[in-house]
């Protein structure tokens, strides 16, 4: 993907003020960076949206834990190899996607599935907020409690 490419899908994620803040190197952390590049990855190479992440309430944050889990593993144990041999118990989705690579590249994606959920749960918040409350009406047939509610998309 050329640069340009990247930076139109940054400017379909953030508002131009953050696009620019990226482009200027405002950010000086490279594992944020690291982090952030992942979890566009995600969305455009692997069409993981919002609307999709609202559908999985608390997974994305399990499975972002069993990856940052499996990389502090692998680095205590200075090994650096990947702990593939068994799906950890808790694991949100079927086996198949259980797929720990290296410490870093375990980290920026347990990272990017955190950043996901954290964005669904702000999202759910403000669902609630405007349709839970009862100040506005959602429309039929949108059920309080189910994502995303249409003022909210």
């Amino acid at each position: 993907m050329s640069i340009e490419d990247q930076i139109a899908n940054l400017r379909c994620l953030y508002t131009d003020d953050v696009v620019e803040q990226i482009i200027a190197g405002a950010v000086q952390s490279v594992g944020v960076c690291a982090i952030a590049r992942e979890r566009l990855r995600q969305m455009t190479g692997e069409g993981y949206r919002p609307l999709h992440d609202d559908q999985h309430p608390g997974e994305m944050a399990a499975a972002g834990a069993h990856y940052g889990f499996n990389a502090a593993n692998s680095i205590a144990n200075a090994c650096g190899e990947r702990e593939r041999a068994h799906i950890p118990a808790g694991w949100p989705w079927e086996d198949a996607a259980w797929k720990p690579k290296t410490p870093e590249r375990d980290i920026e994606r347990g990272g990017a599935l955190l950043a996901a959920e954290y964005d669904s749960i702000k999202r759910r918040g403000a669902c609630a907020y405007c349709c839970g409350s009862g100040r506005i009406e959602a429309p039929a047939p949108y059920e309080v409690g189910t994502l995303p509610c249409p003022q909210c998309r």
